[in-house]
């Protein structure tokens, strides 16, 4: 890259202070504390971002996609190297467009129709995103515990495991909607890490594609992966 030298007013080239300023964020990064980005900051947009099926298939193909989720990737895991001696440390992540990728079924289906979903899901094929399935890998050998969060009904539950048993993804516990359940997302994923972490976990990073995934608390670093289409309160 070739950075321009005009001076400001004080005689200090551009190129100084990029330089000065790219090794300050290096210094952060290798020698001092992660910066998390804690689950109790994050909120839920008050305003529909508008994300559509088609669009949002489309941006899914785009380096800046893959920039934005191997980004988030990274981000956890930098995190989870550095509290490796957490005690009872857990990851929570997500599951549809998190850990599934359901981009077949969603270019099949440019409105979303529930009973077609439903045949989607209960063909148990959905492939996994390889960056976040080799994340969770990596962290169960690490001595991390990891949850899997949905607001998947029980009425999947079967189908649900024999996709993650079909696509080797290992995991410890696997929260899903009770029957009958009409929370929102974020209100029902807030009360599984509360469960969690009541049944004595520490919740390291938290992953999700959605903010209503992320917010709520009861998690020290939340990871957000791109999803634009669609958006779930």
């Amino acid at each position: 890259m070739k950075f321009h030298t005009a001076k400001n007013g004080a005689g200090v080239t551009l190129q100084t202070l990029i330089v000065a300023f790219l090794f300050v964020s290096l210094l952060v990064v290798l020698g001092g504390s992660v910066q998390a980005c804690p689950c109790n900051t994050v909120t839920v947009p008050e305003s529909d971002p508008q994300y559509n099926n088609t669009d949002g298939l489309q941006f899914s193909r785009t380096r800046q996609y893959r920039q934005e989720f191997e980004s988030a990737i990274s981000a956890a895991r930098l995190y989870c190297e550095k509290h490796k001696n957490v005690s009872h440390r857990a990851i929570v992540s997500d599951i549809d467009e998190t850990l599934f990728d359901n981009r077949e079924f969603d270019s099949a289906s440019p409105q979303f129709d529930r009973s077609k979903w439903m045949r989607w899901v209960a063909e148990e094929r959905a492939p996994v995103h390889k960056l976040t399935a080799n994340f969770l890998s990596w962290a169960r050998s690490q001595g991390f515990a990891v949850f899997l969060v949905t607001t998947r009904g029980e009425d999947t539950r079967i189908n649900t495991i024999y996709n993650l048993v079909r696509d080797s993804v290992a995991y410890d516990g696997l929260f899903m909607r009770p029957a009958g359940n009409k929370q929102t997302h974020q209100a029902l994923k807030t009360a599984f890490r509360k469960q969690i972490q009541e049944e004595g976990f520490t919740i390291v990073v938290n992953l999700g594609d959605q903010f209503s995934d992320l917010a709520g608390g009861y998690a020290d670093d939340c990871e957000k992966l791109p999803n634009r289409m669609y958006f779930h309160r």
